[in-house]
């Protein structure tokens, strides 16, 4: 995925200018960005209990970027 020339380091202006270009209401962007990292801050749990190694969890895990909302 690609959002304003980049494939890594989003920053919440970046979403922000996607949600303008997009029509969405405003501050529709954050409430997305909250749910999905609300559902993947659950990551750890889902993962013991579908039995995931917990090396592979912490794997997968490393790649969340739950701080991207600002606080």
């Amino acid at each position: 995925m690609s959002m304003n020339g980049k494939r890594d380091a989003f920053t919440m202006e970046d979403f922000t200018s996607i949600a303008l270009v997009a029509a969405m209401k405003r501050g529709r962007e954050k409430s997305i960005l909250r749910e999905v990292v609300d559902a993947v801050s659950t990551w750890e749990s889902i993962a013991a209990e579908v039995s995931i190694e917990k090396s592979q969890s912490n794997r997968i895990a490393n790649g969340f970027r739950l701080d991207i909302l600002p606080q």
